[in-house]
């Protein structure tokens, strides 16, 4: 702002210099607006006629002299700043994006999201609530610089998220998941693909537009698809039908401070591998209730298991926990 207002406060006083200082100094008499038009142009240097004549005047010389060397001084100080702006400009970028690479490169098992738009902005802010490393890839330089004033500390890298070499600096072959946000299902598919040839192990999650086109991303490599407007309607007919459990569920899936469903998978060489849950005795040891498993090889979810349920490597465990008690399951359970 400073760097505006000094050229702009030199203009103002090289005009009302030359403006109030002619008639002072000129040989015969001058209207103001004579003086202001000789100043202005004395000042662009645009060569129309005198409206003051200087021939025989040395005060009238001496001023416009004046006058000029504080134009082209003001003018060298605004192509200087403009410049200065420019070049400080790129290199707080150029250190910034150093910054965010370095740190980049120390994640592991963190999450991408690729696309900014209104999809991809509700899930930095969930990931941010739950803590979650992750890395935003958005080509859209507007958009980043928004996403780094709302946001601080935020990893973000401005490219396009189906070129390889950008996925490989956000970190992609140690990604643990993937979020395809763009807004076409061609580029999301493209980018599927892209993910998948460079890392086969990570999971991709993607939006889809069109319903029939869910074949093709199951085959490019897509792990789950996700229909905004299919589950915004979900959403509706469940807070019609079911609102006191759509509350509960928002406050078991969000909620940060207190208890929320969590989901843990079973490590391997973890101990509690191949026992039942009446042998880990979760409740007595930790105070927590095992209210789902997912079969790893199958998929397939076991609700409210009994006791004489056994557990596999890679098998999920869900249960509402607070942050203590998931702590506590995680160094458990190795």
């Amino acid at each position: 702002m400073r760097r505006i207002l000094i050229p702009i406060s030199i203009l103002i006083v090289t005009i009302l210099l030359g403006t109030l200082g002619y008639p002072l100094v000129s040989l015969s008499p001058v209207s103001f607006l004579d003086s202001f038009f000789m100043t202005i142009i004395t000042i662009s240097t645009v060569g129309f006629g005198e409206t003051v004549p200087l021939a025989g005047n040395p005060p009238a010389i001496f001023l416009t002299t004046l006058i000029i060397i504080l134009g082209m001084a003001n003018l060298g100080f605004v192509l200087s700043s403009i410049t200065a702006m420019i070049v400080g400009e790129q290199i707080n970028h150029f250190f910034w994006t150093q910054r965010v690479k370095k740190k980049i490169n120390q994640l592991k098992n963190h999450f991408i999201i690729c696309g900014a738009g209104i999809n991809g902005h509700y899930i930095i802010q969930e990931l941010i609530k739950t803590q979650r490393a992750f890395v935003v890839i958005e080509q859209d330089k507007e958009v980043v610089e928004k996403l780094k004033a709302e946001f601080d500390n935020i990893l973000i890298l401005l490219g396009d998220a189906s070129e390889e070499d950008v996925l490989i600096e956000a970190g992609i072959e140690h990604a643990q998941a993937v979020a395809c946000t763009l807004p076409l299902d061609k580029d999301n598919l493209f980018l599927t693909l892209t993910i998948k040839h460079t890392n086969p192990n990570c999971t991709i999650i993607s939006k889809l537009i069109t319903l029939k086109n869910h074949r093709k991303f199951h085959r490019a490599g897509a792990t789950s698809l996700v229909v905004p407007n299919h589950i915004g309607a979900l959403r509706f007919v469940s807070e019609l039908v079911r609102p006191n459990v759509v509350s509960f569920l928002d406050t078991m899936l969000r909620d940060k401070t207190h208890h929320r469903i969590e989901e843990i998978v079973i490590p391997e060489n973890s101990w509690i591998a191949g026992k039942t849950l009446k042998e880990i005795n979760l409740s007595k040891k930790i105070g927590i209730q095992i209210i789902g498993i997912r079969d790893h090889q199958t998929g397939d979810f076991n609700y409210a298991p009994q006791a004489s349920t056994k557990v596999h490597i890679n098998d999920t465990l869900f249960s509402i926990l607070n942050p203590k008690q998931t702590e506590q399951l995680n160094a458990f359970i190795k």
